[in-house]
């Protein structure tokens, strides 16, 4: 349909189509259709498909090497960091569970990121070339 769009498949059984012009036309697999409108956001559950409104930074900032994040639990952040800046981030699920933090990963600022995960998660931060291990 000519159009700009992103997808995201990340999260198992929560994937989005974000529409920013032109128009997108989806189909669930229960045959469901939905036509998104530009700075709308389709989002499959297990309900089906509906349309919201999107914050363009969140969904679309990673083109510019930026990465929002709110409210992540610390396995989630370090799977959203592991793929963002291409390096293996571990952390004690244990340790920081219940913790959640909101921030903001910048492709060219790494250790900006890492002084800033040590902080917010009251943990340790060891990066040793390739993994980055939170404990």
């Amino acid at each position: 349909m000519g159009t700009s769009f992103n997808v995201n498949t990340y999260t198992p059984g929560n994937d989005r189509t974000a529409l920013v012009e032109g128009s997108v036309l989806l189909q669930a697999r229960n045959g469901q259709q939905l036509k998104l409108q530009p700075g709308q956001q389709a989002e499959h559950t297990g309900a089906g498909l509906r349309a919201v409104a999107f914050e363009t930074d969140d969904v679309l900032s990673w083109m510019n090497g930026i990465q929002y994040y709110h409210h992540a639990t610390v396995p989630e952040l370090m799977a959203e960091a592991s793929r963002f800046y291409g390096l293996t981030f571990e952390s004690d699920a244990t340790q920081f569970s219940g913790v959640k933090v909101t921030g903001l990963m910048d492709r060219a600022r790494l250790q900006e990121f890492l002084n800033d995960l040590a902080i917010t998660t009251g943990g340790t931060v060891d990066y040793d070339g390739r993994t980055i291990r939170l404990h």
